[in-house]
């Protein structure tokens, strides 16, 4: 009898064993075949999952406007920090909540910082889809579900099952290969920021309107509890937490009175907070020069970051940095062209020659004077670039690596490096002939990586310095 039994017994048991397998076989291969068949068009960012675990000093939450306004790698060469922005398009502070859980799987930030345009009215042009969509594919797990369930249930349903929803995919498969997952292991060098490049020259330009009289305003009350959960996390997890919010043209009184209450909220829980809105006289942030009106060019972004990183090394404590060579060399990596693009753009000499002093490529400086000195202004801010030669009166040429003047002559002269052949003078500069720029000035000429990339900066000296300077006398170009 007990041996029947125990048959009996062992039966159910190889039974259930086998159904737990084809039950599991089927789970797994279903999860695979999700990952076969995601919507190819999504941003799935395994860059962020790829960074080495408890590498990221600060992570950078909020919505497009983050991704557009900071910049990873002039934070990294303002501070040494390692950063990453994990913006995303209307990106509202519940959804701020859920990605900054989602980036607590892997790393222990030491700063949170949180952009929140989305606490605004003028925020209500986002559309509901795009609030939630692009968020949850950079997610995984609950965080991504929580993201999803966000959304409409008839809309939700849609950004569940990427194998039933893209599973005719295969049609377009071009082999059979293309059914074998492969991992993405890289790690991009832009670290979540957007660069965008401004058209030069901007016939109008302007500061965001600041109001003297605002209405009164309700926050939302999701928005309240984002905030809330954002804090309450950072305190659990002993993370320091700053606001910040960008300019833009289309902010209105209704809207500063919004923003009024959430510094009334980070007032009341001791949180800091940067307004750029009312900051943008101070660090002289223009629209139009810096902002297309929504969302910042690479100069205003370069702006707000090192502004922010000022006020970070100022106000934040940073105990458990652990250098890495390998992201050392990707904050790197980026530095040249980005610093290029502001090079570009750059309106305010003072801003633009502080950049150039820590330029970390070739450069070179052609000064003819024709007896006609600098101001005082621009002598000044040259002179602080340390010029081996330099005296602010006579006619200089020179070029600059990595801060180090390899050459220098107050007369036209002639050098060969890497390979080319470089002359300088009498308002001309040329490489291996080739004429690169041809007025007489102040001029810079900036190479990124090799000489056949490069940007022309001219700084028209004959404008009255000593009087001041800014973009009424569009000193550049």
């Amino acid at each position: 009898m007990l041996k029947k039994a125990g048959r009996i017994l062992w039966n159910n048991i190889k039974i259930l064993a086998g159904a737990a397998f084809v039950l599991a076989t089927i789970y797994y291969s279903y999860l695979y075949l999700c990952k076969v068949f995601i919507n190819k068009e999504a941003f799935y960012n395994d860059s962020f999952h790829n960074m080495p675990k408890d590498s990221v000093d600060i992570i950078v939450l909020g919505s497009s406007h983050a991704q557009y306004s900071f910049i990873p790698s002039f934070a990294y060469q303002d501070s040494g920090l390692y950063s990453y922005v994990l913006g995303s398009a209307c990106q509202a502070p519940k959804v701020s909540y859920e990605m900054l859980k989602e980036a607590l799987k892997n790393q222990s930030p030491e700063l949170v910082i949180l952009e929140v345009y989305t606490t605004t009215p003028v925020s209500y042009n986002c559309e509901g889809d795009v609030c939630f969509a692009l968020a949850q594919y950079m997610m995984r797990g609950q965080e991504k579900q929580n993201v999803i369930n966000f959304l409409p249930e008839e809309k939700a349903e849609t950004y569940r099952n990427d194998f039933i929803n893209n599973h005719n995919t295969w049609r377009e498969m071009e082999s059979l290969k293309e059914l074998i997952y492969e991992k993405d292991t890289s790690i991009t060098p832009d670290f979540g920021y957007i660069q965008l490049d401004a058209e030069l020259p901007p016939k109008n330009s302007w500061y965001p309107l600041v109001y003297d009289n605002v209405p009164d305003f309700t926050l939302d009350e999701e928005d309240i509890d984002g905030l809330n959960n954002i804090l309450d996390l950072c305190k659990e997890k002993d993370i320091q937490l700053l606001l910040y919010m960008m300019p833009m043209d289309s902010l209105t009184a209704e809207n500063q009175g919004a923003l009024d209450k959430v510094w009334q909220w980070a007032d009341e829980n001791d949180v800091k907070y940067l307004d750029f809105v009312q900051l943008s006289r101070k660090i002289n942030y223009r629209l139009q020069i810096h902002n297309n009106g929504a969302h910042c060019f690479s100069n205003g972004a370069s702006y707000i970051t090192d502004y922010l990183m000022n006020f970070v090394k100022e106000n934040y404590v940073f105990e458990h940095h652990t250098q890495n060579k390998e992201l050392d060399s990707l904050y790197d990596l980026y530095v040249p062209g980005l610093t290029a693009s502001v090079f570009r753009t750059e309106y305010n000499p003072v801003k633009y020659l502080s950049r150039l002093i820590n330029y970390p490529d070739t450069y070179v400086i052609k000064y003819d004077s024709h007896d006609r000195p600098l101001g005082d202004t621009l002598r000044t801010c040259l002179l602080d670039m340390g010029l081996e030669g330099f005296d602010g009166y006579s006619s200089y040429y020179a070029i600059v690596r990595n801060g180090e003047v390899l050459v220098y002559s107050n007369t036209p002269l002639s050098y060969d490096l890497d390979g080319h052949h470089i002359e300088i003078g009498n308002g001309v500069l040329s490489i291996d002939e080739n004429v690169i720029n041809d007025y007489y000035g102040l001029s810079f000429t900036a190479f990124v990586d090799d000489f056949d990339h490069y940007t022309n900066k001219n700084i028209n000296v004959w404008n009255s310095w000593d009087e001041g300077y800014g973009y009424d006398y569009k000193p550049l170009w």
